[in-house]
Parts: structure tokens; C-alpha cells; sequence
């Protein structure tokens, strides 16, 4: 493994990143960067959650040039031998950025997202000129039209689903994006947005 420093850090974002987008988390945050160490001796770095009603399995790639055919083999061997819930996800992290043809894979395959290992080594969501983003609930729509009188909810300002807060909380289109903003003088604000 390059450095585990950035895999260790990385990993911790994405363990907070599965909270909250709602899976419960059996293993800890704080696992020790020694303990780390244990796990990348034994390559089980990889992360697996199964909840009630979906399950979703992370898989960080460790090799600096990662081929989409072996890419494809590691999510077809992860479709046919991890999971057993229908609702299921895969996360794939590589070291370096993802180019265009492993970012098409995307289009063979349902519920794969790819990330990039420098982006996750900080959290985003901790920075504190990023508002609080929340998903709304399906029964909150006909609150928010009568409120802002909209005839259709694509009225709404638009998120782009590519957006880094998008991709972290996995907001897909059609969803509501609730922002609250903190503003030392005017207090909170709160914005929607509907995610293209």
C-alpha cells in the first residue's frame, strides 16, 4: 500500500459518510492507526454494511492504475458473491482520479458510485462554510409547494447531482435538498433545492 495515512484518513470519511447517509455502522470511527495497520497486513480494509432493508460494500482499490476490466470483474464478484439484499450499493475508491472509461462504467452497472482517495481524506461536510444538507421526505413536497406556491416541484433552484455534497449524502434526481444555513447575524435560513 503507497500510504496508509491517506487510506486510513480516507477511510474514516467514509465510515462518517455511511452514517449519514443512514446505514448503521457496527465497526467504530476511532479505530487506532496501529489497528489500521492490522487490517491492511490482512487486505481488509474494505467495508461492508448490511441493514435491514439494503446493505452497501465499499471497496478501495490499492493499486495506482486500475484497469476497468478488473473493475468490472470486482463489482461483478461483489453483485454475485457479498450481497443479499436487493437495495445494495458499491463504492469504489481508486488512488488515482478516475478517468472517463472507468466513470462509464457507471452506466453498465445499477448503484455504483466511484471516488477518488484525495478527496475523501477530509470530510467536507465538517468544513464550516458547508450548510447542514438534508434529504426531504416524500411526505414533506406538498408542504413545500403549497409554502412556496409552486404548480410543479421542478420550479425549484436546481442542485446538480454532481455536486460534492450530492455525491457524499448520494442524493439522486428528483430528491429534495434541504439547506440550512447558519448566519452569526441574520440567523438560520433554510433554501431547497431539487437535484438534477
Amino acid at each position: 500500500m503507497e500510504n496508509p495515512i491517506k487510506f486510513f484518513r480516507a477511510r474514516q470519511t467514509v465510515c462518517e459518510m455511511l452514517r449519514d447517509r443512514g446505514y448503521d455502522m457496527i465497526e467504530p470511527l476511532d479505530v487506532s492507526i496501529s489497528d489500521f495497520k492490522k487490517l491492511c497486513s490482512k487486505s481488509k480494509i474494505d467495508i461492508h454494511v448490511v441493514n435491514s432493508e439494503r446493505e452497501i460494500y465499499v471497496k478501495f482499490i490499492t493499486t495506482i492504475k486500475a484497469k476497468p476490466n478488473s473493475i468490472r470483474e470486482i463489482i461483478s464478484e461483489i453483485k454475485k458473491e457479498v450481497f443479499t439484499l436487493k437495495d445494495n450499493n458499491i463504492v469504489i475508491i481508486t488512488i488515482s482520479k478516475p478517468n472517463n472509461t472507468i466513470l462509464k462504467i457507471k452506466n453498465e452497472f445499477t448503484d455504483i458510485e466511484f471516488f477518488w482517495l484525495n478527496r475523501l481524506i477530509v470530510n467536507i461536510t465538517h468544513h464550516e462554510y458547508v450548510p447542514l444538507h438534508e434529504r426531504l421526505s416524500p411526505e414533506k413536497i406538498p408542504y413545500i409547494m403549497e409554502k412556496f406556491n409552486l404548480s410543479n416541484i421542478g420550479q425549484l433552484p436546481l442542485i446538480d447531482r454532481n455536486d460534492p455534497i450530492c455525491r457524499y449524502y448520494n442524493f439522486k434526481s428528483g430528491d429534495i435538498c434541504k439547506i440550512t444555513r447558519n448566519n452569526r447575524f441574520s440567523g438560520n435560513s433554510i433554501i431547497y433545492r431539487l437535484v438534477k
